[in-house]
């Protein structure tokens, strides 16, 4: 007969034992994190030592992508590639109002169910255009402190943050005005006001400015007075980045939404602030940096890639299944509504862009409203500013290239807006506003803190937001789609309300529930200060 102390102390021998082999094991790697830092309208030819020697420094212990494209023209359908790997072809999101459709499996979510965090920290991630990612929007936290959070908590993460200061308007810090300053000494008066527009407002509509030749190299001084401010905040978040400990756990991301066209065309911008988008190369051609823990030796990627590849190549650093890409018979794809964000009417947007590229040659096809497509063909490899167009010159070649581009930019819907189904309150009752409760003027100081909008109704229900801002040229509307009678925007930060709010002098607001226009409530008028 077994003795009850005995069998208590054979139970606690095999339970040291097990401890033991434990202990001797070699410890589970830690998933990896990554970190998106996407910049704004940066372009590929600004990375480099002398403009950019933070960014370079750090580049020699990554890798350097020498060749990478951008898809689109504007911000959203680029950062959805990005972020999930669908091409524009895929996405259907074109104008403000759109995102891509909740049924599909993305990347981010795939890492949520595996147990990461995954997060974006800026105010504007929460408009329409960016639904569906699997992407936690976090508008109130400093991108710093929560990393620095995540690196002791254990759990693996994933962050987007977007860098805005190199967008329109071109108004870099003092420090980084020198080079403008001695242009500016030589210019005229009108030459002065043209350059104002250019560092006050963050759209400038195509023909709406009589720009001339002479102002080409001040605001070519002002772009990259902004990409040198990036690349010295960079040097800090690199210092940052090794002394917290992410350099060894983190993959980082580094690239960029889309260029920037710098009067190659004839304007400044792209697709969302010109309302005259395009593919050409000015618009296309973006840096790319990837580093990887363990990774000290630079690298230089000669091979083309394009933003639909980065999650396909993080898929693989994760050890994580390939997922299959739409076929794409080795070329490149590119495309863009005419105005991407600022479309008049996102629904029915002014014309579609579609781009290939076939070894050296790239066919552009613009496709208007009234359904005509005309094609634009590029020798890139002799002309690559794309001043040449060999469309008439290479019938054949436009008529080859044109059976796999024309099927996918006639592909390209015109959608509505994303539509949630109508609340399924019996009793719906007009909303009526209570923040703001009225018309007024709104400065910097009172949303310093955090910005909503708020109404009453059903807490559950779902409502529709409608706005009107600016007027002539700059004039934008739409509607945001909410759910419940809160609409948080999070903290929003003084660059910001300078830089695309109070440019737009005014905005009407109205709410309602979803589906019901004849509940909309009345009309407020937010006048917009410093």
């Amino acid at each position: 007969m077994r003795r009850p102390w005995l069998l208590a102390g054979m139970a606690a021998l095999v339970l040291l034992l097990a401890v033991g082999l434990w202990l001797r094991r070699d410890p589970q790697p830690q998933p990896l994190n990554i970190m998106f830092l996407t910049v704004e309208s940066w372009r590929a030819e600004t990375a480099e030592p002398g403009r950019m020697p933070n960014l370079l420094r750090a580049a020699a212990e990554g890798s350097r992508y020498l060749n990478h494209r951008a898809i689109s023209a504007w911000t959203a359908p680029n950062i959805i590639a990005v972020l999930t790997g669908l091409s524009p072809f895929e996405q259907g999101v074109h104008a403000r109002g759109q995102s891509i459709d909740a049924e599909r499996d993305v990347f981010l979510e795939d890492l949520a169910a595996k147990g990461w965090e995954v997060a974006g920290l800026q105010s504007f991630m929460t408009i329409d255009v960016f639904r569906n990612l699997g992407l936690a929007v976090e508008p109130k936290t400093d991108p710093f402190a929560w990393l620095t959070d995540r690196s002791r908590a254990g759990k693996p993460f994933v962050l987007w943050h977007h860098y805005l200061n190199t967008h329109l308007p071109y108004a870099p810090s003092e420090e980084f005005r020198g080079p403008y300053r001695e242009l500016a000494g030589e210019l005229d008066s009108s030459a002065r006001a043209r350059l104002d527009v250019v560092q006050t407002a963050s759209t400038i509509p195509t023909g709406t400015v009589a720009f001339e030749d002479g102002d080409i190299p001040a605001v070519r001084a002002l772009y990259l007075g902004g990409v040198a401010e990036f690349d010295t905040w960079f040097g800090t978040f690199w210092e940052f980045f090794n002394r917290s400990g992410l350099r060894d756990t983190t993959i980082l991301v580094v690239t960029a939404d889309h260029g920037e066209e710098l009067f190659e065309r004839g304007n400044v911008g792209h697709a969302s602030t010109t309302r005259a988008g395009h593919l050409h190369e000015e618009i296309l051609r973006v840096p790319l940096f990837i580093w990887r823990p363990g990774q000290r030796d630079g690298a230089a990627v000669e091979e083309a890639t394009d933003h639909t590849d980065i999650v396909p190549l993080l898929r693989s650093q994760l050890g994580l299944p390939s997922r299959q890409k739409a076929p794409d018979d080795g070329s490149y794809f590119a495309a863009t509504s005419l105005s991407g964000y600022t479309e008049a009417n996102p629904s029915d947007p002014s014309g579609f862009e579609a781009a290939i590229i076939q070894g050296g040659w790239k066919l552009r096809l613009r496709q208007l409203r009234d359904g005509q497509v005309v094609p634009h063909l590029y020798d890139l490899d002799g002309d690559p500013d794309e001043r040449s167009d060999l469309a008439e010159a290479e019938p054949d070649r436009v008529a080859a290239m044109s059976q796999t581009l024309l099927p996918k930019l006639l592909s390209l819907r015109r959608r509505p807006r994303t539509d949630h189904p109508p609340s399924t309150s019996v009793d719906v009752a007009r909303p009526e506003w209570m923040t703001p409760s009225a018309s007024r003027t709104v400065r910097y100081a009172d949303i310093a803190d955090g910005a909503r909008l708020q109404w009453t109704g059903d807490p559950s229900g779902q409502y529709v937001v409608e706005y009107r801002a600016g007027d002539g040229p700059f004039a934008l509307d739409g509607v945001l789609d909410v759910s419940g009678t809160t609409k948080d925007f999070g903290t929003v930060g003084e660059f910001y309300w300078r830089t695309w709010v109070v440019p737009y002098r005014q905005i009407k607001l109205r709410v309602m529930p979803e589906g019901r226009e004849h509940l909309a409530s009345e009309w407020i008028e937010l006048t917009f200060a410093p």
